[in-house]
């Protein structure tokens, strides 16, 4: 009985030493990304036509950032939603997870930086 209880004890031990290297490894190493940079993008109307071309045409953003119309063919966004977000992929739509999209209107990311935003889209990872 008491080398069992000494085995036991050992292997307690071992899990709370990993355990506590985990989350030391986790709140200190990530998320390992870069500092925003200090970025001031200057809006003109090109840049907002070449904005919007690239967010409903190239990258598609507004495809999941904006609420769709399931019922219908292609599930063409609803109008006046164009990046809301509040769209919900999980494993209904065979997405190995939970994902809510965000809202990237200016009233969403409207205490972002410009170096945030950039970071945002350039590193995948949230401010």
């Amino acid at each position: 009985m008491n080398r069992l209880l000494k085995i036991v004890l050992y292997l307690v031990l071992i899990a709370l030493v990993v355990i506590v290297g985990a989350i030391t490894y986790v709140s200190t190493a990530l998320p390992n990304i870069d500092a925003p940079k200090d970025l001031k993008v200057e809006v003109t109307p090109e840049r907002v036509a070449r904005g919007e071309y690239l967010a409903n045409h190239v990258c598609a953003c507004m495809d999941c950032h904006s609420t769709r119309d399931w019922n219908t063919f292609t599930a063409p966004p609803k109008p006046g939603t164009a990046g809301a977000g509040g769209e919900v992929f999980d494993r209904t739509m065979n997405f190995p997870g939970r994902f809510v999209s965000r809202n990237i209107t200016p009233h969403g990311l409207g205490d972002w930086s410009d170096g945030e935003i950039y970071r945002a889209i350039t590193q995948w990872r949230e401010p």
